[in-house]
């Protein structure tokens, strides 16, 4: 089954998605355990088609500003498409960095459920998430 790590990045914040990269390939036991992909929104071309663009969040109007530091955050939903819906994806944002080896990660039980992300106070966190792609179309 192929796995892949996919790393959300902008310009902002590039370095820190080249670090993470770094921790989780330092640490990870055998190289063909995953590879390791950084998502770059700038290298993305339909985020190109939604800058200023207005759509709603809640009860607030917003617009798709290509200079915020997050412009990443939708990108999260893209790796079941970059992996042709087949393998399982773990998501991270460019400021998580592995302090071990991340494999295990990939072969969590989802209990039927098509992703796994850790639970907040009243919501849920999505800066580290496991995809399951075969299940994501």
């Amino acid at each position: 089954m192929k796995k892949t790590l996919f790393i959300q990045s902008n310009k902002k914040q590039y370095v820190g998605a080249v670090l993470a990269k770094f921790a989780a390939e330092r640490h990870r036991q055998n190289p063909n355990d995953f590879t390791v992909e950084i998502m770059e929104v700038e290298k993305i071309p339909i985020f190109k088609e939604y800058e200023h663009v207005s759509f709603k969040r809640g009860n607030e109007l917003r617009s798709f500003d290509p200079d915020d530091l997050q412009t990443f955050t939708l990108t999260r939903l893209m790796p079941p498409e970059l992996m042709s819906y087949a393998g399982r994806a773990v998501v991270i944002d460019p400021d998580i960095f592995a302090l071990s080896d991340i494999s295990p990660l990939f072969d969590l039980n989802l209990q039927g459920n098509a992703l796994a992300a850790c639970r907040k106070k009243d919501a849920w966190d999505s800066s580290v998430m496991l995809l399951d792609c075969t299940r994501l179309p």
